[in-house]
């Protein structure tokens, strides 16, 4: 197994996380998966992560941050040229739970504008 998947941007020294488990799996990147594991076995569009014609470690190298929103239940990162990473608050806007096919969704009792913050270091004690 892995670790717990979280999405972290690197801003100079420091690093932007989202400390969400599996956190790749939530976001979209101008509509599209950052990361879906089971995109060909229901027919969804590949994931940027899966993609042949893209080096995902080096996806967002070089843009410049924005804007950013941070919601209870959702998380927008607006980049120059137009690009926007987004956790949308609708479930309906990300894939289940392949295990149990429970929607992703953010509980009434978290907020996700707790599980962002910045680290000096990119490796993280969970």
């Amino acid at each position: 197994m892995g670790g717990p998947g979280f999405l972290g941007l690197r801003l100079g020294q420091d690093w932007l996380i989202v400390a969400i488990w599996g956190a790749a799996d939530w976001f979209r990147l101008d509509g599209r998966l950052l990361s879906d594991f089971f995109w060909q076995r229901h027919g969804r569009e590949r994931p940027w992560t899966d993609d042949p014609e893209v080096d995902s470690k080096a996806l967002f190298r070089g843009w410049r941050i924005r804007s950013v929103e941070l919601h209870r239940d959702s998380i927008t990162i607006s980049f120059d040229g137009h690009h926007v990473l987004r956790l949308a608050s609708d479930p309906l806007n990300r894939p289940v739970h392949e295990g149990d096919g429970s929607p992703r969704q953010v509980e009434a009792d978290d907020d996700l504008r707790f599980a962002v913050f910045l680290s000096p270091t990119a490796g993280l004690w969970v």
